[in-house]
């Protein structure tokens, strides 16, 4: 289990870190409420780096994580099917780890509805 304090100490060591490499432009926001509701975002993104580093993916960089799942997508070919564009270790890890079977090269919608269900329950 991820203690709150080691959640805190990774927001802080790795917002930087974020920002950095993924190309982030300034937020142009004023208002007291965006600006929380944007770091509440980037609080929870950072959280969810945090757990699939310890959790699922202990031998990877945050660097290798964070770009795996910025090129990892879908793409569509006709309304009903659906192929995986890009594919690496990462995401093969993930797949097996979090018991996902997403190694189908081609889904029908169908299978990527369930896909999206199985992934919110876990």
């Amino acid at each position: 289990m991820v203690s709150p304090r080691e959640i805190n100490n990774f927001h802080l060591k790795y917002f930087c870190f974020c920002v950095t490499i993924s190309d982030a432009r300034p937020i142009y926001i004023r208002k007291e409420e965006h600006i929380k509701a944007h770091m509440f975002t980037v609080s929870i993104a950072l959280t969810i780096m945090c757990i699939l580093r310890r959790k699922y993916l202990p031998n990877s960089t945050s660097n290798s994580i964070f770009e795996s799942l910025r090129k990892y997508e879908f793409g569509e070919l006709d309304g009903l099917t659906y192929k995986t564009l890009y594919w690496d270790r990462n995401i093969s890890e993930l797949s097996k780890k979090m018991n996902l079977n997403l190694a189908y090269r081609y889904h029908e919608i169908n299978k990527m509805r369930s896909l999206v269900g199985a992934s919110k329950k876990k």
